[in-house]
């Protein structure tokens, strides 16, 4: 499917006018409803992520389709996709900078920094040498 040419809702996490640098610790979301590259409607949510199962059922419950965002934790992305919603991390910046280029077609020109796996296992050192 694509997004930019239906009607979708869009979420992305703000830290003051940028992108927030983790989904986890942002305070607020801009919804914005985008219909044919355009944005049709825009609305702030708050995000108390006190309670993160809560505030993901929020997000599910809203109808976002697309969350634009920066660093998100493998719990929060594995819900995020096993719902539905598209995943679109690591970006930086300004939002309206993401969301232009989210619009264009080109975000992961710009600003998707992280070429790897979406969530990575940690290696603890103090396991290494037990046996």
């Amino acid at each position: 499917m694509d997004f930019c040419e239906a009607e979708v809702l869009v979420g992305i996490p703000l830290f003051q006018n940028r992108v927030a640098p983790r989904l986890d610790c942002a305070c607020e979301m801009l919804v914005l409803k985008v219909n044919r590259k355009e944005v049709k409607d825009t609305r702030y949510i708050t995000l108390n992520w006190h309670n993160a199962l809560l505030t993901l059922n929020q997000i599910k419950e809203m109808g976002i389709e697309v969350i634009i965002c920066g660093a998100v934790p493998c719990f929060i992305a594995r819900f995020l996709i096993g719902n539905g919603i598209k995943l679109i991390p690591w970006v930086s910046g300004e939002w309206q900078e993401a969301l232009e280029a989210f619009l264009e077609g080109r975000l992961e020109e710009k600003f998707y920094f992280f070429s790897g796996p979406l969530c990575k296992t940690r290696k603890r050192g103090w396991r290494k040498n037990k046996r």
